[in-house]
């Protein structure tokens, strides 16, 4: 399949400084970004893409680069109306698909799919969609997309995005040209979060480190009051832990959970804001839509609150374990506010450095509660009981530092 390139003022590089605009919103991901380039400039391009990795990696943002670099007679400005509308989702030749099932896609949906890929591009050269959470195909709705998938028409892309590749179905990703968005390693989410932001130092490290290294997850909480207040609240508990007896734990436990729920609350206090403003201007079909796509949003908002108490007890392990294993706790310090520049919980390290002298413990029982912090990561990707999983968390960790 070809493609429309770009024709606007271009760099040194041979890219469009205005398709620039949207590429830089992908963080972190050169080798990607330069292939989807290449295949854009030489006319190469696949009628079916495959971007996997985790969430906040960039892949809806790739996506929408490809869309905006192909459809943008600039090559994707920023600005134009065409933009906007892609942008918006409001193109008609533009489709971002989302589960509309509790458990998935409907085969409805993907009927409907088909449908809309056999008609002409309204306005542009060819139609693009973007199908979000690929891996929620269930056989039924996989089976109907597959011949679809298997002989488009020629003015047809897809982009389907999936969290791994092993969750999508066979029969899918084999037709699909594959593209892995990796995690970012400290070093260029620091970089990263630093041009976004302006942040460095400490903080960055605290942000990053609490949201797994996930530029956007840590830009995020950093401008919420409400996650920086949850952390400080999973301090307090870690502080506590080791002289907390099965009520204590019960109680810390409920206090965290809703502490760290606190900030979806407020997102869902501005989601029905902004339903109630758009009530008028949607039809029925579509509020319906945005209502469910809201509680999926809300629901992988809410776990990775949680992901982000497992990943603030992991960060307080691993500090734990750097002061006992390089003589810190017991080292006579002439100025105790100097904090070693591995320690990230530096808002904790006198406590940790208390605690640690007290109750040294081993590395072995520091990679035990580390274990069990990636066990319940493993559990929480499946429909469990959060608190229960939290308590039994707890209890472990009590266990480790006592």
């Amino acid at each position: 399949m070809t493609a429309i390139t770009a024709t606007s003022q271009t760099t040194g590089h041979g890219h469009s400084t205005c398709a620039q605009f949207f590429w830089d919103k992908v963080i972190g991901q050169d080798g990607v970004v330069r292939a989807l380039k290449h295949s854009l400039d030489s006319e190469t391009l696949a009628h079916a893409y495959l971007f996997v990795g985790a969430q906040g990696l960039g892949k809806i943002n790739a996506a929408r680069a490809v869309a905006t670099q192909l459809m943008c007679a600039s090559g994707g400005c920023g600005n134009c109306h065409i933009c906007k509308r892609l942008e918006n989702n409001s193109h008609p030749d533009f489709q971002v698909l989302e589960p509309a099932g509790a458990g998935g896609y409907l085969v409805e949906q993907i009927r409907e799919l088909n449908y809309q890929v056999q008609l002409a591009p309204a306005e542009a050269d060819r139609k693009i969609f973007i199908i979000r959470d690929v891996d929620l195909f269930n056989v039924s709705a996989a089976n109907a997309f597959l011949k679809t998938l298997e002989e488009p028409t020629d003015s047809t892309i897809f982009i389907l995005l999936s969290h791994s590749q092993e969750a999508v179905l066979p029969t899918i990703r084999s037709r699909c040209q594959i593209y892995r968005f990796r995690p970012l390693n400290p070093e260029q989410a620091r970089e990263a979060l630093y041009e976004k932001t302006g942040i460095s130092g400490h903080r960055a490290d605290i942000a990053l480190a609490a949201n797994g290294y996930i530029v956007a997850a840590a830009r995020d909480y950093l401008q919420s009051p409400k996650q920086q207040e949850a952390r400080q609240v999973v301090l307090r508990a870690f502080r506590h832990l080791s002289t907390a007896d099965d009520l204590d734990v019960l109680r810390m436990t409920r206090e965290v959970l809703r502490a760290a729920l606190d900030s979806v609350t407020e997102m869902r206090t501005v989601m029905d804001s902004d339903l109630l403003m758009r009530k008028e201007l949607l039809d029925l079909v579509a509020l319906k839509q945005l209502e469910r796509y809201n509680e999926r949003r809300l629901s992988a908002f809410e776990t990775r609150q949680t992901m982000m108490v497992l990943s603030v007890f992991s960060t307080l392990l691993a500090d734990y374990l750097r002061i006992n294993c390089t003589g810190l706790a017991t080292a006579n310090r002439a100025d105790e506010a100097v904090v070693p520049d591995d320690i990230i919980c530096v808002d904790i390290y006198q406590d940790l450095q208390k605690l640690a002298q007290s109750r040294p413990v081993s590395a072995a029982k520091i990679a035990h509660g580390q274990e069990r912090i990636a066990v319940a990561r493993r559990r929480l990707a499946r429909s469990v009981n959060v608190e229960l999983l939290m308590e039994a968390l707890l209890f472990d960790l009590r266990e480790v530092i006592t």
